[in-house]
């Protein structure tokens, strides 16, 4: 949720990924026997082929025929090519990658480490609107191909697994670097193309149409590094920048120009899904309030409510948006700039109405970096203001309808540090990463957690009296 860039930068020492079997998701699942140790593993380097083969495309779950058969890839005709290196688009009925192989790690618990190629990393995982008004989940996530210098960043559909898109960012020949295409945190489904430190090429994945690249390529180093980013599930999908001087949205199907909302100054963060955009925004003058506001293609924005402090965290459900808020410190001119205090998770309806609020979950500072709702429950991935040694990050999963909450604390020798989360109609998701002196780096599994065993899953939390 928070403006962050999962890069992938053109260096050698690439993380590496082995076999894991943790016992599951340390103690997170009540009365779970632990998980099994994991099968498989990634397959090594290979040798480059003739032209054509394989090269490397190991732990594929079997021959990767398919990978470099006609008519898999098409190369992406835009404006202007990256230097050093081609994108490629899958045809989707085309693309055989393995799904998720789900491995039992407890009580409503399930967890997959997503091989293929040498490296799978980079794991993101957000939602959108599917048919009926239901919620789908989706995971992004990246393959290093050592063998080619090459990375495919490709998009899962959780519920069954199917890969519904990818692209194929594959070096020349002549190159000794790897291209950089990078993920976002705020979203499984958008990416964006590096080309040395100059102009970036965004791009949002439409299920159904594919790849959506704005062009030409946006040279404007503030909007990439000053401001949160988002995407919404329109057609054509849109991407949406939450800047100081205003709301900036790229709407237009192969389109970077910027359309900015009136009156939008100040925006801080935001998220969109279902077809509706939302995000905070703080009005000049000494009084600290958020005012929340709503956008969907084709129509004007919408006020849908004014809270005090600073609300620092959103998504958008199918019929609800989820936040969360607190205070920043006396002194501060930044909102949402730092931790904030008197945490607490708030709701309300899509065309505003009453806010209703939870408890204040922490006595210490607290940050948000990503957020989630489908249904009566919401999830977000937290950070308090404590010493690091105390594992400050966690996962909190609520109830809505009484403020229940579960709590995911962070597991001895793993990381959250690049973990989104990710909440459709039956599951919560999110990713862990390995984090010790044996392994420092690099991502471990995928884990899932049912939502109607809510009361078995993670560890109970109460909030502070």
């Amino acid at each position: 949720m928070l403006v962050g860039i999962v890069a992938l930068s053109s260096c050698s020492n690439l993380p590496s990924v082995e076999p894991s079997g943790d016992g599951g998701a340390s103690g997170w699942s009540t009365g779970g026997t632990g998980g099994s140790a994991a099968t498989g593993g990634v397959g090594g380097t290979g040798g480059d082929g003739a032209s054509g083969g394989a090269g490397g495309i190991g732990g594929s779950g079997g021959a990767a025929d398919w990978f470099d058969a006609p008519g898999t890839w098409t190369e992406l005709q835009l404006q202007r090519q990256p230097e050093g290196f081609r994108i490629f688009q899958g045809a989707p009925e085309k693309l055989k990658f393995p799904p998720p192989d789900w491995e039992n790690c407890g009580v409503g618990c399930e967890s997959t480490e997503l091989p293929f190629g040498d490296v799978s990393g980079s794991v993101l995982v957000s939602t959108a609107g599917g048919p009926g008004n239901s919620t789908v989940a989706y995971s992004g996530l990246n393959h290093v191909l050592k063998s080619r210098r090459s990375y495919v960043r490709r998009v899962i559909r959780l519920s069954d697994g199917a890969t519904v898109g990818a692209i194929f960012a594959k070096s020349d020949p002549q190159s000794t670097e790897y291209p950089v295409v990078d993920m976002r945190w705020e979203s499984a489904m958008s990416t964006m193309v590096l080309d040395g430190t100059g102009p970036k090429l965004y791009g949002v994945f439409e299920v159904g149409h594919g790849w959506d690249f704005k062009e030409p390529w946006d040279d404007s180093n503030y909007r990439s590094l000053s401001c949160p980013q988002f995407d919404l599930d329109s057609s054509p999908p849109a991407y949406l920048f939450a800047c100081s001087r205003g709301l900036e949205i790229m709407s237009g199907r192969g389109s970077s120009a910027i359309t900015t909302i009136a009156d939008s100054e100040k925006s801080v963060v935001g998220a969109g899904s279902h077809g509706l955009a939302v995000w905070a925004q703080h009005p000049a003058g000494d009084e600290r309030v958020s005012r929340v506001r709503a956008w969907t293609p084709g129509e004007e924005a919408r006020d849908l409510a004014t809270l005090p402090g600073d609300v620092c965290g959103l998504a958008v459900g199918a019929a609800r948006v989820v936040g969360f808020r607190g205070t920043t410190g006396a002194g501060s001119s930044s909102f949402c700039g730092t931790y904030v205090t008197e945490p607490r998770f708030f709701y309300l309806g899509k065309d505003g109405g009453t806010v209703e609020e939870g408890p204040i979950v922490s006595t210490e500072a607290m940050t948000v970096w990503s957020m989630s709702t489908a249904g009566n429950f919401m999830a977000a991935a937290t950070n308090k203001d404590v010493p690091t040694a105390e594992r400050p990050k966690s996962i909190f999963l609520v109830r809505l309808s009484d403020w229940t909450m579960r709590r995911f604390p962070t597991p001895d020798g793993k990381s959250f540090s690049s973990s989104s989360v990710a909440v459709d109609d039956e599951y919560l998701y999110f990713s862990l990463n390995f984090n010790s002196p044996e392994k420092s780096s690099g991502f471990e599994r995928l884990y899932r957690y049912r939502l109607d065993h809510f009361d078995q899953i993670g560890q109970p939390f109460e909030p502070p009296k």
